[in-house]
């Protein structure tokens, strides 16, 4: 290794970048007085300052230009800069972060006006955001700017949730330039780092071929940060090194930014030096991404593909990429148009009058069941290839089943999967309000007598379903005979503690075989339900619902065998709140694990589901009204979602006006009759 000479960075060299005011400012510090600089630092972000720190920042930038000039004139092949203070926060106007000067920024402006070499690629490794960096190249179509950072929706230092985000790419010419990889959580380690290297940094780097390689090397990423809270091992920052220095003929520098462990500090800069040296790089183990990494590099590709051929070219949203003169019509809309027509020959469906609610709209313009899209595009395009692309509609085993037993459904859709708590929350009352409405409208007034009433519910629509339970607590525990969830790898709702006891004696809550809760030594209290452990691992929900479609079905039809003849008067003269109050104790435990696991296999998509449902009645009755809501989530092609439908029996044969067939001929039928029916013999109809 050779030792490079440090220098101070002259006044022009910082104006490569910063504004003369800024220069100004930062240059009076070494006078002032320690009330001044108090004060000055006060009104910067995160900034820090002493009569030394204008000399010290200029060293800093100083030191990293030397280094550049000898790497560019062949004098080394590569280097290392431990310099501080850092400087990736530093806007053209405004210090921030520790940062006074942005080092790399004037680096690389240096080269480009001093030694010729135009194409400048810059990654950004450090846990924070260089907004800095970006600011000062953001229209650059010659300065490739990347950043692999933790993001936490926006909230992470320097907290600007639009800026640090994915969709930031540039503008004028140079979109496509400023390429963003947030992380939304902590813990990211080796696996997810190397997995976007991989998909996305090495590929853009090799395309853009630049002529200089500069790396904000921050190692607060690094295992043992208490800061990052990240877990990048030193092999991981070594094979990250090696990967960048067989670019541009190996001109390559790494300068020091970040890091608040100087023990991680230490032993990750020396893989990287060891790296630089062509020294044996310590191996890293599998490299296995978690999902959250999946996701958020497939949105990173999704809108970067179409400034990088390197990049799989990923479907663009018509809504915001329109074709002048096309009409964009989505594929819920044509996979609907399949449903209702299967819908309407398979089980007499028709469309249904509408309900009064705000967001029907919302809900109920989506596909009727969800189905699994298998679509085959052009590799260079990404056009669908029609021939070779097919639709699998699994979730309709479920509704010819329900159906076929004899048993009537209506099913509630979840339009979106909700991605933060406060999306959470919302959605929950949406489907809340949703589920109140059937109750009241199609289900109470209807009349219980002679009536078995399931609630299936998957996904976030447990949440959902839970909810409602909470809500309605006397009706759900005289009328609700049996209550299955398929969380998925969501979290566990809780029914109130009053209704503990009740709901472990008549729930099934199926879970995967590796769910979370499995791993607690504590027993589960009963307001989480009756437990059951699948054989299936987590993964897509709707291979999961098609994995214990047949245990699901088996559970219910043995729950309902169990019960007691069905009573004819369904009056509420016999139920008092003592009934729920006897219930309060929460002293029953039940255990966390199954000693029976269930198994069953299918393949299928990823759904959720909410669903009320009746049996018809032993005694032959008539079961006017049978619920079933299914709430599916949806993020991609694979996930559409579907719009419910309600299915009435007709009390009596309409005539052969149809028009004639109006609330008397509906029990329980409280909006305006249909303007369109089918002398069918069993009317079923969908929302309008």
């Amino acid at each position: 290794m050779i030792k490079i000479s440090s220098r101070e960075a002259t006044t022009d060299e910082l104006g490569l970048v910063h504004t003369e005011t800024h220069i100004e400012k930062i240059t009076k510090t070494s006078e002032m007085t320690k009330e001044d600089l108090f004060e000055m630092a006060n009104n910067y972000n995160s900034i820090y300052l002493n009569n030394l720190s204008a000399f010290c920042a200029r060293l800093s930038c100083g030191s990293l230009i030397e280094l550049c000039r000898a790497v560019a004139l062949g004098q080394v092949l590569n280097g290392l800069a431990i310099i501080r203070p850092p400087g990736h926060h530093a806007e053209p106007d405004e210090a921030g972060g520790f940062c006074l000067y942005n080092n790399v920024a004037i680096a690389a402006r240096y080269l480009q006006n001093n030694h010729g070499l135009k194409k400048i690629f810059i990654l950004d490794w450090d846990v924070h955001h260089g907004n800095g960096t970006q600011t000062a190249f953001y229209d650059d179509p010659d300065v490739v700017y990347c950043s692999i950072h933790r993001f936490d929706y926006g909230t992470f230092y320097p907290g600007d949730a639009i800026a640090a985000a994915h969709t930031a790419i540039g503008e004028g010419t140079g979109r496509g330039r400023t390429i963003n990889i947030p992380w939304n959580s902590s813990g990211m380690g080796d696996s997810e780092y190397i997995y976007a290297f991989n998909k996305v940094i090495i590929p853009i780097i090799y395309e853009f071929a630049p002529d200089f390689v500069l790396v904000s090397a921050g190692f607060d990423a690094a295992q043992g940060d208490h800061i990052g809270q990240m877990l990048v091992t030193p092999a991981a920052y070594g094979h990250m090194t090696h990967m960048l220095k067989s670019l541009a003929g190996g001109k390559i520098i790494l300068a020091l930014e970040g890091g608040y462990n100087l023990d991680s500090i230490a032993v990750s800069g020396l893989a990287c030096a060891k790296a630089l040296l062509n020294d044996p790089i310590e191996p890293l183990g599998p490299i296995v991404p978690n999902e959250l990494c999946v996701q958020t590099i497939h949105e990173v590709i999704e809108v970067h593909s179409r400034y990088w051929k390197s990049l799989p070219q990923t479907c663009t949203n018509p809504l915001d990429d329109p074709i002048q003169g096309h009409v964009a019509i989505g594929v819920d809309k044509i996979l609907n148009a399949y449903r209702q027509s299967y819908l309407q020959e398979r089980h007499e469906m028709i469309r249904m009058p509408r309900l009064e609610s705000e967001q029907r709209k919302e809900f109920l313009e989506n596909v009727l069941c969800t189905q699994e899209v298998v679509v085959r595009t052009s590799g260079t395009s990404n056009a669908v290839r029609s021939e070779k692309s097919i639709m699998l509609d699994t979730t309709s085993h479920y509704v010819d089943y329900i159906i076929d037993s004899g048993n009537e459904l209506i099913d509630i859709v979840v339009p979106y999967q909700p991605s933060s708590d406060e999306d959470k929350t919302a959605l929950k009352e949406k489907l809340l309000g949703q589920l109140s409405e059937i109750w009241d409208n199609f289900v109470s007034t209807t009349g219980y007598t002679g009536r078995r009433i399931i609630l299936l519910a998957s996904g976030f629509g447990c949440h959902a379903v839970v909810g409602f339970m909470n809500e309605r607590q006397k009706e759900i525990v005289k009328y609700i005979n049996c209550v299955t969830l398929v969380p998925g790898d969501d979290t566990l709702p809780l029914v109130a503690k009053r209704m503990g006891p009740w709901y472990v004696e008549n729930s099934f809550v199926f879970l995967t075989n590796d769910h979370p809760v499995w791993e607690r030594t504590q027993k589960a209290n009963n307001r989480t339900g009756n437990l059951i452990r699948s054989e299936y691992p987590s993964g897509r929900l709707s291979e999961l619902m098609d994995h214990l479609r047949c245990s699901i079905f088996e559970g219910i039809e043995g729950r309902l065998e169990s019960l007691p003849p069905v009573p004819e008067n369904d009056s509420d003269s016999d139920f008092k709140d003592e009934d729920l109050t006897t219930m309060e104790t929460d002293e029953t435990k039940i255990p966390v694990k199954s000693d029976e696991p269930v198994s069953n296999s299918i393949g299928a998509r990823s759904t959720a589901t909410t669903s009320f449902a009746h049996s018809i009645p032993q005694d032959g009755s008539t079961a006017t009204v049978n619920a079933t809501a299914t709430a599916t989530t949806s993020t991609s092609i694979t996930d559409t979602v579907a719009p419910g439908v309600t299915r009435f029996e007709r009390l009596n044969d309409p005539s052969s006006d149809p028009s004639a067939l109006g609330r008397s001929s509906l029990r329980g039928w409280s909006t305006a009759s249909p303007t369109t029916l089918s002398n069918t013999k069993r009317p079923v109809f969908q929302w309008q």
